[in-house]
């Protein structure tokens, strides 16, 4: 067990459960526009990763496994019951650790842009090249917030209102409390060397909603097809012209299809 100061958690609403988890270099703010909406349905858990946003950093790095544990004991205490676990990039993947450690506390998944691998591989074309993965590395070392920026713009590269989804991460980004590099370099090795395929069969049971953007450049639609393959109960919707963020630029939509789905699996 992790004996860090457990992560800072925001809680809003009354209903289920549902816990959000934020991607790489983010904070639990990136949530503003869903929070109105789903709180009337669903008792939020609003988490800030460790180093990220009023969460502390850790004592040294993080792996996937560290991460998901800290991640669930901030949350299991509170819960009410078996959980929505939605995970957006990095979070996503904390979300699929954290059903495969804790099923019987899981009600549902959704990942929202994100892949139980995001390196590029023979066998899992659906990701990130390594190279690119490699050159945030480097030019993290030496300077984080230019790399954080470039990595929102690669975000929402080719998507529809670019420029406006572009502004509103910058915003929710200078929002935050804080940014630690350790945790953005211990989030960039997850991103670059966890792979969860091999153990999808565990959880393959649990209901999934896909959720993906048509211009996405970090995790493309095709991932839904090939990640279908690994559960009996999945569904998967692509938000036409959205990038990486499909929640900031199509909120409205989004939101109806997380509404569509969770409520099909009460």
């Amino acid at each position: 067990m992790d004996s860090v100061a457990p992560l800072h958690v925001s809680r809003t609403g009354e209903g289920p459960d549902l816990v959000l988890l934020h991607g790489w270099g983010m904070h639990s703010g990136i949530w503003h526009d869903l929070i109105g909406p789903l709180q009337s349905h669903f008792r939020l858990h609003l988490v800030d990763l460790p180093g990220h946003g009023q969460s502390q950093q850790v004592d040294g790095t993080f792996d996937l496994d560290r991460l998901a544990g800290m991640i669930w004991q901030s949350v299991a205490p509170q819960l009410q019951g078996p959980a929505v676990w939605l995970g957006w990039s990095l979070g996503g993947m904390a979300a699929l650790q954290i059903a495969l450690d804790h099923p019987e506390q899981t009600r549902a998944l959704v990942l929202v842009a994100s892949t139980p691998r995001f390196s590029q591989a023979a066998d899992w074309p659906h990701a990130m090249s390594m190279s690119l993965l490699d050159t945030f590395a480097e030019q993290l070392a030496e300077d984080y917030q230019p790399t954080l920026q470039r990595f929102l713009a690669l975000q929402v590269k080719g998507s529809d209102d670019a420029r406006a989804t572009l502004r509103t991460l910058r915003q929710r980004v200078l929002d935050n409390a804080g940014v630690n590099v350790s945790a953005l370099q211990s989030g960039l090795a997850i991103l670059k060397q966890a792979d969860l395929r091999h153990r999808l069969h565990e959880i393959r049971h649990l209901p999934l909603l896909m959720i993906f953007g048509e211009y996405d450049m970090l995790v493309p639609p095709s991932t839904a097809k090939a990640l279908a393959e690994y559960f009996d109960d999945s569904l998967q919707v692509v938000i036409d012209g959205a990038g990486h963020a499909p929640f900031v630029s199509q909120p409205q939509q989004f939101i109806q299809h997380v509404m569509t789905c969770l409520h099909a699996t009460k």
